[in-house]
Protein backbone atom coordinates (compact mmCIF):
# COMPACT_ATOMS: atom_id res chain seq x y z
CA UNK A 1 0.00 0.00 0.00
CA UNK A 2 1.27 3.45 -0.83
CA UNK A 3 2.32 5.46 2.21
CA UNK A 4 2.92 8.79 0.50
CA UNK A 5 0.73 11.22 -1.35
CA UNK A 6 0.54 10.44 -5.07
CA UNK A 7 2.83 12.32 -7.42
CA UNK A 8 -0.30 13.42 -9.26
CA UNK A 9 -1.59 15.12 -6.12
CA UNK A 10 1.68 16.97 -5.55
CA UNK A 11 1.91 18.03 -9.18
CA UNK A 12 -1.46 19.77 -9.17
CA UNK A 13 -1.81 20.87 -5.55
CA UNK A 14 -1.27 24.54 -6.31
CA UNK A 15 -3.46 24.33 -9.39
CA UNK A 16 -6.21 22.68 -7.36
CA UNK A 17 -6.17 25.47 -4.78
CA UNK A 18 -6.38 28.05 -7.52
CA UNK A 19 -9.20 26.46 -9.48
CA UNK A 20 -11.36 24.62 -6.95
CA UNK A 21 -14.33 26.25 -5.24
CA UNK A 22 -15.82 24.59 -2.18
CA UNK A 23 -19.44 23.49 -2.35
CA UNK A 24 -21.75 26.30 -1.38
CA UNK A 25 -19.51 29.13 -2.60
CA UNK A 26 -21.38 31.63 -4.74
CA UNK A 27 -20.15 32.36 -8.27
CA UNK A 28 -20.06 35.98 -9.42
CA UNK A 29 -23.29 37.25 -10.88
CA UNK A 30 -23.54 37.45 -14.64
CA UNK A 31 -23.91 40.83 -16.30
CA UNK A 32 -25.67 41.81 -19.48
CA UNK A 33 -22.33 41.56 -21.32
CA UNK A 34 -21.40 38.18 -19.84
CA UNK A 35 -20.47 35.31 -22.14
CA UNK A 36 -22.39 32.05 -22.30
CA UNK A 37 -21.99 30.05 -19.10
CA UNK A 38 -21.46 26.34 -19.74
CA UNK A 39 -21.90 24.25 -16.60
CA UNK A 40 -20.65 20.67 -16.87
CA UNK A 41 -22.08 18.30 -14.25
CA UNK A 42 -20.13 15.09 -13.71
CA UNK A 43 -20.95 12.14 -11.42
CA UNK A 44 -17.31 11.02 -11.02
CA UNK A 45 -13.85 12.25 -11.95
CA UNK A 46 -13.11 11.36 -15.60
CA UNK A 47 -16.77 11.34 -16.76
CA UNK A 48 -16.51 14.98 -17.85
CA UNK A 49 -13.41 14.25 -19.94
CA UNK A 50 -14.72 11.00 -21.40
CA UNK A 51 -18.09 12.38 -22.42
CA UNK A 52 -17.68 16.09 -23.00
CA UNK A 53 -14.09 16.80 -24.07
CA UNK A 54 -15.19 17.74 -27.59
CA UNK A 55 -17.95 20.07 -26.44
CA UNK A 56 -15.85 21.66 -23.69
CA UNK A 57 -13.08 22.48 -26.17
CA UNK A 58 -15.66 24.01 -28.55
CA UNK A 59 -17.07 26.05 -25.65
CA UNK A 60 -13.60 27.20 -24.60
CA UNK A 61 -12.81 28.33 -28.14
CA UNK A 62 -16.15 30.17 -28.21
CA UNK A 63 -15.15 32.06 -25.06
CA UNK A 64 -17.70 30.57 -22.64
CA UNK A 65 -17.41 30.87 -18.90
CA UNK A 66 -16.83 27.22 -17.89
CA UNK A 67 -17.84 25.66 -14.57
CA UNK A 68 -17.47 22.04 -13.49
CA UNK A 69 -19.83 20.65 -10.85
CA UNK A 70 -18.13 17.54 -9.46
CA UNK A 71 -20.81 15.52 -7.69
CA UNK A 72 -18.53 12.87 -6.10
CA UNK A 73 -14.79 12.32 -5.71
CA UNK A 74 -14.94 8.76 -7.03
CA UNK A 75 -13.81 7.14 -3.79
CA UNK A 76 -15.59 3.83 -4.42
CA UNK A 77 -13.75 2.91 -7.61
CA UNK A 78 -13.22 -0.83 -8.00
CA UNK A 79 -9.54 -0.30 -8.87
CA UNK A 80 -8.56 1.02 -5.43
CA UNK A 81 -7.16 -2.24 -4.12
CA UNK A 82 -5.53 -3.03 -7.45
CA UNK A 83 -3.60 0.24 -7.20
CA UNK A 84 -2.76 -0.22 -3.52
CA UNK A 85 -4.47 2.98 -2.39
CA UNK A 86 -6.46 3.83 0.70
CA UNK A 87 -9.87 5.43 0.16
CA UNK A 88 -8.43 8.80 1.13
CA UNK A 89 -5.52 8.42 -1.28
CA UNK A 90 -7.83 7.33 -4.08
CA UNK A 91 -10.04 10.38 -3.59
CA UNK A 92 -7.02 12.68 -3.53
CA UNK A 93 -5.59 11.23 -6.73
CA UNK A 94 -8.93 11.37 -8.53
CA UNK A 95 -9.53 14.97 -7.49
CA UNK A 96 -6.04 15.88 -8.66
CA UNK A 97 -6.49 14.14 -12.00
CA UNK A 98 -9.78 15.92 -12.49
CA UNK A 99 -8.39 19.37 -11.71
CA UNK A 100 -5.44 18.83 -14.05
CA UNK A 101 -7.68 17.54 -16.85
CA UNK A 102 -10.20 20.36 -16.41
CA UNK A 103 -7.44 22.97 -16.52
CA UNK A 104 -6.22 21.61 -19.86
CA UNK A 105 -9.73 21.63 -21.27
CA UNK A 106 -10.72 25.10 -20.07
CA UNK A 107 -7.51 27.01 -19.21
CA UNK A 108 -9.11 28.68 -16.18
CA UNK A 109 -12.47 27.00 -15.55
CA UNK A 110 -13.98 26.86 -12.08
CA UNK A 111 -14.56 23.65 -10.11
CA UNK A 112 -17.37 23.27 -7.57
CA UNK A 113 -17.27 20.12 -5.44
CA UNK A 114 -20.47 18.80 -3.88
CA UNK A 115 -18.64 16.14 -1.83
CA UNK A 116 -21.34 13.47 -2.12
CA UNK A 117 -20.12 9.93 -1.46
CA UNK A 118 -19.46 7.81 -4.52
CA UNK A 119 -22.38 5.40 -4.87
CA UNK A 120 -24.74 7.57 -2.79
CA UNK A 121 -25.99 10.11 -5.32
CA UNK A 122 -29.49 8.63 -5.52
CA UNK A 123 -30.05 9.48 -1.86
CA UNK A 124 -28.71 13.02 -2.31
CA UNK A 125 -30.45 14.07 -5.50
CA UNK A 126 -32.19 16.96 -3.76
CA UNK A 127 -28.82 18.48 -2.85
CA UNK A 128 -27.62 18.24 -6.45
CA UNK A 129 -30.84 19.75 -7.76
CA UNK A 130 -30.61 22.62 -5.28
CA UNK A 131 -27.06 23.47 -6.37
CA UNK A 132 -28.05 23.42 -10.03
CA UNK A 133 -31.00 25.71 -9.29
CA UNK A 134 -28.62 28.10 -7.51
CA UNK A 135 -26.31 28.23 -10.52
CA UNK A 136 -29.22 28.69 -12.92
CA UNK A 137 -30.46 31.60 -10.80
CA UNK A 138 -27.00 33.20 -10.55
CA UNK A 139 -26.23 33.06 -14.27
CA UNK A 140 -29.74 33.41 -15.64
CA UNK A 141 -30.19 33.27 -19.39
CA UNK A 142 -26.45 32.75 -19.98
CA UNK A 143 -26.45 29.33 -18.27
CA UNK A 144 -26.52 26.01 -20.11
CA UNK A 145 -26.06 22.66 -18.36
CA UNK A 146 -24.24 19.69 -19.91
CA UNK A 147 -24.41 16.43 -17.97
CA UNK A 148 -21.66 13.81 -18.30
CA UNK A 149 -24.31 11.13 -17.82
CA UNK A 150 -27.67 10.05 -19.20
CA UNK A 151 -31.07 9.20 -17.77
CA UNK A 152 -30.77 5.65 -19.11
CA UNK A 153 -27.17 4.93 -18.00
CA UNK A 154 -26.51 1.66 -16.20
CA UNK A 155 -24.59 3.24 -13.31
CA UNK A 156 -26.99 4.45 -10.57
CA UNK A 157 -24.85 7.54 -9.81
CA UNK A 158 -25.07 8.51 -13.46
CA UNK A 159 -28.83 8.13 -13.61
CA UNK A 160 -29.28 10.01 -10.33
CA UNK A 161 -27.06 12.88 -11.50
CA UNK A 162 -28.95 13.17 -14.78
CA UNK A 163 -32.29 13.09 -12.96
CA UNK A 164 -31.17 15.71 -10.44
CA UNK A 165 -30.14 18.15 -13.17
CA UNK A 166 -33.35 17.50 -15.10
CA UNK A 167 -35.40 18.17 -11.98
CA UNK A 168 -33.78 21.59 -11.53
CA UNK A 169 -35.77 22.79 -14.55
CA UNK A 170 -32.94 24.80 -16.12
CA UNK A 171 -33.54 26.47 -19.48
CA UNK A 172 -31.00 24.34 -21.38
CA UNK A 173 -30.00 20.82 -20.29
CA UNK A 174 -28.14 18.35 -22.50
CA UNK A 175 -26.84 14.83 -21.79
CA UNK A 176 -23.65 13.26 -23.16
CA UNK A 177 -23.03 9.69 -24.28
CA UNK A 178 -20.07 7.56 -23.22
CA UNK A 179 -17.56 7.44 -26.12
CA UNK A 180 -18.13 3.68 -26.40
CA UNK A 181 -21.89 4.25 -26.87
CA UNK A 182 -22.76 4.08 -30.60
CA UNK A 183 -25.95 6.10 -30.18
CA UNK A 184 -26.77 9.21 -32.19
CA UNK A 185 -26.73 12.86 -31.19
CA UNK A 186 -25.14 16.21 -31.96
CA UNK A 187 -21.40 15.69 -32.47
CA UNK A 188 -18.80 18.21 -31.29
CA UNK A 189 -15.11 17.87 -32.09
CA UNK A 190 -12.18 19.99 -30.94
CA UNK A 191 -10.64 21.99 -33.76
CA UNK A 192 -7.05 21.23 -34.70
CA UNK A 193 -5.85 24.28 -32.79
CA UNK A 194 -7.52 23.07 -29.61
CA UNK A 195 -6.76 19.36 -29.95
CA UNK A 196 -3.68 19.64 -27.72
CA UNK A 197 -5.91 20.48 -24.74
CA UNK A 198 -8.02 17.39 -25.32
CA UNK A 199 -4.95 15.18 -25.54
CA UNK A 200 -3.43 16.56 -22.34
CA UNK A 201 -6.75 16.27 -20.53
CA UNK A 202 -6.75 12.59 -21.47
CA UNK A 203 -3.15 12.16 -20.28
CA UNK A 204 -3.98 13.76 -16.92
CA UNK A 205 -6.03 10.66 -16.04
CA UNK A 206 -3.05 8.32 -16.44
CA UNK A 207 -2.83 7.11 -12.84
CA UNK A 208 -6.40 6.06 -12.03
CA UNK A 209 -8.72 7.06 -14.87
CA UNK A 210 -6.98 5.01 -17.53
CA UNK A 211 -7.05 1.97 -15.23
CA UNK A 212 -10.70 2.28 -14.20
CA UNK A 213 -12.11 3.32 -17.59
CA UNK A 214 -9.48 2.18 -20.08
CA UNK A 215 -11.94 1.01 -22.75
CA UNK A 216 -13.80 4.31 -22.71
CA UNK A 217 -10.59 6.33 -22.97
CA UNK A 218 -9.53 4.19 -25.93
CA UNK A 219 -12.90 4.84 -27.59
CA UNK A 220 -12.52 8.57 -26.90
CA UNK A 221 -9.18 8.64 -28.74
CA UNK A 222 -10.55 6.60 -31.63
CA UNK A 223 -13.37 9.15 -32.03
CA UNK A 224 -10.93 12.06 -32.11
CA UNK A 225 -12.17 13.33 -28.71
CA UNK A 226 -15.64 13.95 -30.09
CA UNK A 227 -18.65 14.44 -27.80
CA UNK A 228 -22.11 13.13 -28.67
CA UNK A 229 -24.80 15.18 -26.94
CA UNK A 230 -28.60 14.79 -26.81
CA UNK A 231 -31.53 16.73 -25.33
Amino acid sequence: MRQTVSRTVIAVMVLSLALTAVAGSAPPRATAAAPRTTVVVTPHPDDETLRLTGYIRVAAERGDRLILVAVTDGGASRVREQLGLTVGQLKAVRRAEQVASWSYLTDDGEVIRLGIDDGAVAGRKAAVTARIKDLAAQYGATAEFYVAARLDDAHPDHRATAEAVRDAGARVVRYARDPADPGAGAVYRPTSGYLWGAQRADQAYGEVGHVSAGASFSALREKGYASVVTP
